[in-house]
């Protein structure tokens, strides 16, 4: 958020003048320019927002799960601050809906590499009791029963 020369020195002693940042997390495959776009229209579009400095959006960060963006504007009314957050974050949401822009929801991708060994996991605790597993008395790996039938003195 820079102006020609630095902050904005006379708005930050202004106590009327206030800068919303509203942080969002899209998906990733969204189109970072379509988000930007998005991101300042929807402050455009806002009443309470000043034209002057005029909204800005940055891209923060590539997250491992999103890429943040972040859009600053000023209003002119801080009493007004928390339903014109509000309001911004409301048309943020209808815009992205519109635009086919994702935001991420709390899951994790699982790769699975070797499906020889995951069936074998499987096959092996769906037989053990309810909360038992190999670490917690459950039976052993086929690996590590053959590993303890090797070390086990001959009779």
């Amino acid at each position: 958020m820079r102006q020609e020369g630095g902050f904005w020195p006379e708005l930050q002693s202004d106590p009327k003048h206030h800068c919303q940042r509203i942080s969002v997390s899209v998906a990733y495959g969204s189109d970072a320019r379509q988000v930007q776009a998005a991101l300042l229209a929807v402050a455009q579009k806002n009443g309470e927002v000043l034209t002057a400095p005029a909204p800005s959006v940055t891209l923060d960060e590539f997250a491992a799960s999103s890429i943040n963006f972040t859009l600053y504007a000023f209003i002119g009314d801080v009493g007004k601050s928390g339903a014109i957050r509000t309001d911004l974050a409301i048309a943020i949401l209808d815009a992205f809906a519109e635009a086919g822009i994702a935001i991420p929801s709390g899951r994790a991708e699982i790769t699975i590499r070797n499906f020889d060994t995951l069936r074998e996991m499987i096959a092996q605790n769906a037989t053990l009791a309810p909360g038992k597993g190999p670490a917690n008395g459950g039976r052993k790996s086929s690996s590590e029963d053959a590993a303890a039938n090797a070390a086990a003195p001959v009779k």
